[in-house]
C-alpha cells in the first residue's frame, strides 16, 4: 500500500503495470510514479538485518507486487551499496539476480561476508530468512 503523496492519509494499491492514475480527496492528482513505490522498496532493504535474507515474495506480499515486478525494480538500483538488494533471493532460496558490479558473483561474496551461508547455489531460508511483522 501506497500513502497520497500530498495528504499521507489515504491509502491505495498500486499496480505499476496498469498505468493508473491516482486521485485522492484531498486535491492531489497524477500519474502513479515507479519512483514513489521503488524508493519505498529500497528503504525497506535497509531494515534488512545482518545476516539475514528476504524472498521477492515476501517483498511482493509487503509492497503488494508481483515477485517479478520486485525484482524488475530491484534491477534498477543504483546504489547497491546503500540499498543492498544482494539480501533478496528467491522463495526457494536461489539466489537469482543482481544489480551490481560483478552480478551475481558479488552477491554471493556480499552474502558471504554478511554471514549467510550459500550451499549448492541456495540459501536455507529455514536459518537466514528474515520473517518479521514487518513484512507479514
Amino acid at each position: 500500500m501506497m500513502l497520497c503523496p500530498k495528504c499521507k492519509k489515504e491509502q491505495l494499491r498500486y499496480f505499476p503495470w496498469l498505468g493508473q492514475m491516482w486521485k485522492c480527496s484531498c486535491g492531489y492528482s497524477g500519474p502513479l510514479a515507479v519512483e514513489l513505490t521503488g524508493r519505498a522498496l529500497l528503504q525497506f532493504l535497509r531494515k534488512i538485518p545482518k545476516g539475514k535474507v528476504v524472498t521477492y515474495k515476501s517483498l511482493g506480499k509487503k509492497f503488494e507486487m508481483h515477485p517479478r515486478a520486485v525484482a524488475k525494480a530491484l534491477s534498477k538500483n543504483i546504489q547497491p551499496n546503500r540499498y543492498p538488494c544482494y539480501k533478496v533471493v528467491g522463495s526457494n532460496g536461489e539466489l537469482g539476480g543482481y544489480s551490481g558490479k560483478g552480478g551475481v558473483r558479488t552477491k554471493r561474496v556480499l552474502l558471504k561476508a554478511d554471514g549467510i551461508e550459500i550451499k549448492k547455489g541456495k540459501v536455507d531460508l529455514k536459518k537466514f530468512e528474515w520473517v518479521s511483522k514487518i513484512i507479514l
